[in-house]
């Protein structure tokens, strides 16, 4: 989910200016791809499952559930700092922009 949304900004930012896009599709493809190459969690039944049930009783917009049930299933932190979006599904939060 977190690769689909730079990839969106990416796109959106090649389009509107191809120079500045190039710039940062080189950064998204040189440095956060192979940085993170190995290092990927897959969206498999489990978490798809848990992200449903985050939906009920309110709602989420499915990018967020899917972001929270991966950090539940894994155990991990989910460092945002739109905290508020993640506060209701019971993952230990993260705000690396606060002190």
């Amino acid at each position: 989910m977190t690769l689909m949304e730079i990839e969106i900004d990416v796109l959106r930012l090649e389009r509107r200016d191809p120079v500045q896009g190039g710039s940062l599709r080189g950064w998204f493809e040189n440095h956060v791809l192979r940085g993170f190459e190995g290092r990927i969690l897959d969206i498999d039944a489990q978490i798809v499952r848990r992200a449903s049930m985050l939906h009920v009783p309110d709602p989420k917009p499915d990018r967020d559930a899917f972001i929270g049930a991966t950090a539940d299933m894994h155990s991990l932190s989910l460092a945002t700092r739109i905290i508020r979006d993640f506060a209701a599904m019971g993952v230990d939060l993260l705000n690396p922009w606060e002190d």
